[in-house]
C-alpha cells in the first residue's frame, strides 16, 4: 500500500516505490541516491512518509554529508 501510493502520488517507477517503502518499513532515517526521478520527488516522498508516520528524508550523498557536517558545527 506504501509503496502503491509513492508510486502513484509521487510518480515513481514500481522498483522504486518499493526500495522506498522498505525504507521507510526498516525505519531508515535517510535514503542516499544519485536517481534524479527520486531525488526530485523528494518533497513528495517525505510528505507521504511523514504522514504515514515513518521518518525517510531523501538526501544525494553529497547534500547528506554536507547537512552532517553541518550539524556537527
Amino acid at each position: 500500500m506504501l509503496a502503491q501510493e509513492f508510486h502513484s502520488k509521487c510518480h515513481l517507477g514500481s522498483l522504486d516505490a518499493l526500495h522506498l517503502a522498505s525504507a521507510c518499513i526498516g525505519n531508515a532515517d535517510f535514503i542516499l541516491t544519485c536517481d534524479d526521478e527520486i531525488i526530485n520527488s523528494a518533497m513528495c516522498i517525505e510528505k507521504i512518509a511523514k504522514a504515514k508516520g515513518y521518518k525517510l528524508k531523501v538526501r544525494n550523498p553529497i547534500n547528506y554529508i554536507d547537512e552532517k557536517e553541518i550539524e556537527k558545527e
